[in-house]
């Protein structure tokens, strides 16, 4: 759980870069896709592609991050 909760904070406080945002939660996605529904997985991108058009901002994709590593830790 430390080694997601640092990767999460490392997530939070990178500057504005959607491309570089998306990377990283896709990398911390990878922990936890082998777990997750097809509904899960779904909701994550459906919240990603809000991201990248300007729909929802970062603490929002985070908070599903969250979401996910209380489900499957």
């Amino acid at each position: 759980i430390i080694f997601l909760n640092e990767k999460i904070q490392q997530v939070r406080e990178m500057e504005e870069s959607k491309k570089d945002f998306r990377n990283a939660i896709l990398h911390i996605w990878g922990y936890f896709k082998k777990q997750s529904s097809e509904i899960e997985k779904q909701e994550l991108f459906n919240i990603l592609g809000e991201y990248m058009e300007g729909k929802n901002n970062q603490e929002y994709v985070i908070e599903y991050i969250n979401y996910l590593k209380m489900d499957y830790i």
